[in-house]
């Protein structure tokens, strides 16, 4: 049985590494001033080989053939819970996870469908679920309700989709 060892990048490892002295802080930045020591425990359960617990234990796996997948939008134009002002053109975030709760980054190409009541205001595609989909500017420029679902699709045939209901508010700009 092997076990691995997982390298820390982007600035939060060099903190941690600085901080433990693996590393120079000084204009040599990144400099290896002493190895690390990298210890590995594996906890086996009757079983050879251990078991690999889930990436995302917080959602709820899919069942087998289907994705779970997380929606998100951004704060921009938000003013409020679930509630937007006219004009805002928010970026939302598709998340997918497989039935084992790996992201899935890529092969998977979501379609985006952006309703007010049962009108289409704005559809797109994309070729990566890591992209984000972005409401164009004038998209949100009528009060009412709004749905943004996003479809997901994957190279191995699994399916996955999720909704967000908001709501689109005039608001008048302060004094």
């Amino acid at each position: 049985m092997a076990a691995s060892a997982a390298l820390v990048v982007g600035s939060f490892g060099t903190i941690a590494f600085t901080q433990a002295g693996l590393i120079s802080a000084g204009p040599n930045s990144g400099r290896a001033l002493r190895p690390p020591t990298v210890t590995a425990t594996v906890i086996t359960t009757g079983s050879p080989e251990p078991t690999v617990t889930s990436v995302s234990p917080s959602i709820k796996l899919p069942p087998p053939g289907t994705v779970a997948v997380i929606l998100s939008i951004g704060t921009n134009g938000k003013i409020g819970p679930a509630e937007y002002r006219t004009g805002a053109n928010p970026t939302a975030f598709a998340v997918v996870y497989d039935e084992n709760g790996r992201s899935v980054m890529v092969g998977c190409y979501p379609t985006w469908v952006l309703r007010r009541g049962s009108s289409v205001v704005e559809t797109a595609r994309s070729e990566s679920c890591t992209r984000a989909f972005s409401v164009s500017p004038d998209a949100l420029q009528i009060a009412g309700n709004y749905r943004l679902s996003v479809s997901v699709t994957t190279d191995a045939g699994f399916k996955g989709d999720a909704t967000a209901d908001f709501r689109v508010t005039s608001v008048q700009p302060n004094p």
